[in-house]
This record gives C-alpha cells, structure tokens and sequence, in this order.
C-alpha cells in the first residue's frame, strides 16, 4: 500500500514523499518495514485518496470528487469515533497518573528520610 502510494505522489522517491508528508525519510522506512503508517496524516497531506482504500485497501486508491464529497460523512463518523476514543483513554490516564502521584507521596510520607519542603524558612 505504501508503496503505490510514493509510486503515485512521488514516482518512488521515498524522501520526497516523506517531505510531502511532514515526517522524517527514517520514520517513512520504519512505517514500511512495519508495514504500518499514520492513516490520518496520509488522508490529509495526499489529495484524492481514497479514504476506504486507506483503511482497508479495498476499492479504488484515487476517488472522484463525488465520491469524496458523499464519503465525507462517514469520514466524519470514524473520526468522531476515534477522537472519542482518544477522549476516553485520556481520561482513563488520567485518572491512573493522579493515582500514582498519590501512592507516591504516601510512600514518600511514610519513608523516615522523607522531609517535606518548607515553603518559607527563615535563615539566620
């Protein structure tokens, strides 16, 4: 898949299409070898992709500006999905972190060497 794209947007030159995306020509080589890739940002930066292709190689690469145009909501959809994943799992994080933070202090508390800081200590 990734090479029909740098094919199509940049007659194979890696480098060159890594510039159009905005990321490194290291960074395209580990998406190959991975065989893995950023679908959103290929979806933004190369014009005429087809976003069904994209996420499932099905169909065809390019699309017309109709299909683009009717396919634009369920575009919308998934990406309201995603974000609301995204939304979810930051949250989620969130709450784990402040946990730590907790069990931290409570260890740090608990420990014979742990002084607390002093915010206004008078020297001399």
């Amino acid at each position: 898949m990734l090479e029909s794209l740098i094919n199509y947007y940049s007659n194979g030159n890696k480098a060159r299409f890594a510039a159009k995306l905005g990321i490194s020509p290291q960074a395209l080589s580990m998406w190959i070898t991975r065989k893995s890739f950023d679908a959103e940002l290929i979806y933004t930066k190369c014009e005429k992709i087809s976003a069904k292709w994209l996420l499932s190689g099905e169909g065809n690469m390019l699309q017309s500006k109709e299909t683009k145009t009717s396919s634009y909501n369920g575009d919308k959809q998934f990406y309201q999905m995603q974000i609301s994943d995204l939304m979810e799992q930051i949250k989620n994080l969130s709450q784990k972190n402040s946990q730590l933070e907790e069990a931290l202090l409570d260890y740090l508390r608990n420990n014979t060497q742990y002084t607390e800081p002093q915010k206004n200590r008078n020297v001399g």
